[in-house]
């Protein structure tokens, strides 16, 4: 079959669909930057907003023409601040100014600055800019770029967001996130590393765990949560193993709730959640670096758990640690006290720096039943250049099928006695998914030794005759040693060579690396050496350097001999490595080799040649089909087209997006944005929209 004509035709057609499109879209006029506003004034009052700031009113938008994907621009009352933007349908990219959450610019304002004169912020001489994500779809690159912006100049990432705090749900940072926060703590700031406060969660009412959310199960992460003015755990407030601390913000009605700025240069009285005790958080975590800006982020943990204060918060699971500590999992070790943590950080000694220690404690299946109990004994890597004798974080990673999972408890005994509740029974959870590989985190037994009996147990907390089977159980140990073994000679404070005009050593002597501050002889385990360009403040003024130091491993690998992917010398626990472009790979069912072949099925002929012409002339007649279809539906776009009578898009009328008005542009008398949000559902809207000549 000759298939010259066909491969003409299919040329043509492209050249002339191209030609068609091109000249119908450059002789449109371009819009960006368009909203749909609640105006309660009538038409008049938004036909003079709309000339004086430079819109066009295209008259009113019912409320049945809103796109699925459109969300209020503040959220109500009690509604939790953390959410899961719909991954619904969007309409094309258009940059929206609204308020994502209650936990937006309340929340940064709670951190910089004062709401009148004479009421302070917590810190009002430091800048709290705001990073705006949730107002658009948030997949993994948008968090990880929100994550990883300007990491040597911002301190301090305040985030009061998650997955949806419903009981039932289980997620936390994929991959491009889980590497910005490894980027944030081994880079950050210089390599001290970017401090991350995290909401530990609204999702009380629902009985949900934030150990099921992976960004305040991070150790990355200095989760947050919250107690009412009169001590006792509010109605919204999550309990888990993971939160570090508590800061005040609302309760019953009877409470005082979080003053703070708001919109159009306002105050609000009635700031909520865990959204208002983060920000907090972070602006007692401010005045500890302004203190002393060498603090590193697990330096600021360390500080965090020394200070925090448990006294006068009412909760019934307050227990004491193996190293006399209160610790409870709704408050963490307290109470943050501001004066306490910065005293403390004036002349705070920086921790040595942090080890890992991963031990297969199961990798034979066992039948979970009405209980199962896994106990082992661990010597924190005793003898090894990972060896841990004071813990910071643990972490139980567990592989387990269970067909209810939502009846499952969970606990970790540590060798000192302290019981950590990984995971309490979660009603609204029917899942059967069970966990894959899943890092329940717990602070609870921070400073303790790790060397001993570490229990596990699983439990069902229903009376129905659930069943399941736990497949692997992994501790992971984070931490420190007072005494190095195999590393005793290891740190050299002597081989410092520059210092910058704070006395911190940015450059080592030969033979040394710099890491933390500290001259070593040898990079610990996950990092390797290199060098990186960079500018400090020296006592001759600012001057490019190059220091070798020691650089962090990609996330991927467990040792390497530099930070790329393909750079990896030994891979964590449930990776492989391969030795052809030295890289781990995590090994999931996707990545798992297919059962071989039966003899014989894989030697089958290929199909005869002769039939592959044919093949060919069809698809490309197909393809043409539907480039007639495309360039058509784009002609019909630019004139509008209806839905059940509703245009719902037209180019020569410009997109409209929903996503509320610019705080500068939006209301100058009469009801707020949220007195109108009580009515927004069932009212008329009136959509505007501003033309580029107008920017």
């Amino acid at each position: 079959m000759d298939l010259r004509p066909c491969s003409l035709l299919l040329l043509w057609t492209l050249v002339v669909a191209l030609a068609l499109l091109a000249r119908e879209v450059l002789a449109q006029r371009v819009y960006t930057n368009t909203w749909a506003v609640l105006v309660p004034a009538g038409p008049r009052e938004a036909d003079r907003l709309a000339e004086k700031h430079g819109f066009l009113n295209l008259g009113p938008v019912s409320a049945p023409s809103l796109s699925p994907a459109a969300v209020p621009s503040a959220s109500p009352v009690h509604r939790p601040s953390q959410t899961r933007v719909s991954a619904g349908p969007t309409l094309p990219a258009l940059p929206a100014v609204s308020r994502p959450s209650d936990g937006g610019p309340a929340g940064a304002a709670r951190l910089g600055r004062p709401c009148q004169q004479g009421e302070d912020g917590v810190t009002a001489a430091r800048r709290a800019p705001g990073v705006r994500m949730l107002d658009g779809e948030v997949t993994d690159a948008v968090e990880a770029h929100s994550l990883g912006l300007n990491p040597n100049h911002i301190h301090i990432y305040s985030a009061s967001w998650g997955p949806e705090d419903d009981g039932k749900t289980v997620d936390g940072p994929a991959r491009l996130a889980e590497e910005a926060f490894f980027r944030g703590v081994s880079q950050g700031r210089g390599g001290l590393g970017s401090i991350f406060v995290w909401a530990s969660g609204n999702g009380g009412r629902e009985h949900d765990s934030c150990n099921c959310d992976g960004y305040t199960n991070s150790i990355y992460t200095l989760s947050i949560s919250s107690t009412t003015q009169y001590g006792n755990v509010p109605w919204y407030s999550e309990a888990c193993s993971s939160t570090l601390a508590t800061t005040y913000s609302s309760g019953n009605q009877n409470e005082k709730q979080i003053v703070t700025t708001d919109l159009r240069q306002k105050c609000t009285e009635s700031h909520t959640g865990t959204s208002a005790s983060a920000p907090l958080a972070a602006g007692i975590i401010a005045l500890a670096l302004e203190a002393n800006k060498n603090l590193t982020w697990r330096d600021m943990q360390h500080l965090v758990v020394q200070t925090s204060k448990p006294a006068h918060l009412n909760a019934n699971d307050w227990v004491t640690n193996g190293v006399g500590r209160k610790v409870s999992h709704s408050y963490g070790y307290g109470l943050l006290d501001a004066g306490a943590m910065v005293s403390l950080a004036k002349n705070w000694t920086t921790v040595g720096p942090q080890r890992k220690c991963v031990i297969d404690i199961l990798t034979e299946p066992k039948d979970i039943g009405k209980r199962l109990e896994v106990r082992r004994k661990v010597d924190a890597c005793l003898g090894k250049a990972n060896y841990i004798s004071r813990l910071e974080h643990a972490q139980a990673r567990l592989t387990l099928s269970y067909n209810r999972r939502g009846d499952l408890a969970i606990h970790l005994v540590s060798p000192m006695g302290t019981r950590s509740t990984l995971l309490a029974s979660r009603p609204h959870d029917y899942s059967a998914d069970g966990f894959n590989d899943w890092a329940f985190m717990t602070t609870h037994s921070w400073d303790e030794d790790p060397a001993g009996d570490w229990v596990l147990e699983i439990e069902n907390t229903s009376d129905a005759n659930n069943y399941g089977t736990l497949t692997k159980f992994t501790l992971v140990l984070y931490g420190t040693a007072t005494d190095s073994p195999g590393l005793s000679n290891q740190l050299e404070s002597s081989g410092c060579k520059t210092l910058t005009s704070s006395q911190t050593c940015v450059v080592c002597e030969e033979g040394y690396y710099l890491h933390q501050k500290s001259c070593l002889k040898r990079c610990p385990p996950g990092f390797a050496p290199g060098v990186q360009s960079t500018h400090y403040a020296l006592e001759n003024g600012v001057e490019p350097i190059s220091p070798h130091l020691c650089l962090p491993c990609h996330p991927s690998c467990a040792t390497c001999s530099g930070p790329t992917a393909n750079e990896c010398l030994t891979c964590p626990a449930h990776s492989h490595f391969s030795s052809l472009d030295l890289s781990c790979s995590h090994q999931t069912q996707s990545s798992r080799a297919s059962p071989a072949l039966a003899d014989g099925e894989g030697l089958a002929e290929a199909p005869p040649p002769a039939n592959l012409p044919v093949l060919i002339a069809s698809l490309s007649c197909v393809l043409i089909v539907i480039i007639f279809v495309t360039v058509f539906l784009a002609l019909q776009l630019r004139s509008g087209f209806s839905l059940r009578g509703v245009k719902v898009y037209a180019l020569d009328s410009g997109i409209i997006s929903y996503k509320g008005l610019p705080s500068d542009v939006w209301q100058e008398e009469g009801p707020s944005e949220s007195d109108g949000e009580e009515y927004e559902a069932h009212s008329e809207r009136t959509a505007f929209i501003r033309d580029q000549s107008a920017l």
